[in-house]
């Protein structure tokens, strides 16, 4: 008696068979609609008040995504957070949260930029809160740890700086912590 193995070995697809079978297109990336520009195999994709609505929350892919960006949130705002904490200002128990991502995605006076790879994993992000009247302020530039030293963090920079450019924005301030304070990150110095 054949075993399995010699069972599928010996299995004719419908298309050797010579009938005419569609082979379905593989899906696109739901984040796709997004993407802006894309240099090598870096993508930038761009949330505004104008497409923020296209974030379907439901969809697996988004979620995955969204995910990913709270992995390099918390990973690269633990030092911070942990002196907040020690300031006051975040509850003992706090975390970041998929929340925190999404009311900054949502908020019509912010705009968010993602950097990817060619799978549109993110890699590194900003958000550019737009102020009337004062500077625009650039908040939480992170970049995932194991790919730092990769040009994703000056990818996204340049490209909002850009874009800010072209949209008449021409003062931005970015805070940034003190995080020489303790140990000092080799790629972060």
């Amino acid at each position: 008696m054949p075993t399995r193995k010699l069972k599928k070995k010996y299995r004719k697809t419908k298309r050797q068979m010579g009938e005419n079978v569609k082979i379905p297109k593989k899906p696109e990336h739901p984040m796709t609609q997004f993407i802006t520009t894309h240099h090598d195999n870096k993508y930038l994709l761009v949330f505004t008040n104008k497409n923020q609505h296209l974030v379907d929350t439901e969809n697996i892919y988004i979620k995955c995504f969204l995910e990913k960006m709270l992995e390099i949130l918390r990973s690269s705002f633990n030092r911070e957070k942990e002196y907040h904490k020690k300031l006051g200002n975040y509850h003992e128990n706090y975390e970041h949260s998929i929340d925190n991502i999404l009311m900054n995605l949502k908020k019509t006076n912010y705009l968010t930029f993602v950097a990817t790879d060619e799978n549109i994993v993110p890699i590194s992000y900003l958000h550019i809160e737009i102020r009337e009247n004062d500077y625009d302020k650039m908040w939480t530039v992170c970049t995932n740890p194991k790919n730092r030293g990769q040009g994703y963090s000056s990818f996204v920079v340049k490209n909002t700086l850009k874009h800010q450019k072209r949209n008449n924005r021409r003062k931005l301030l970015l805070e940034v912590y003190n995080d020489w304070v303790k140990k000092r990150d080799k790629k972060q110095s």
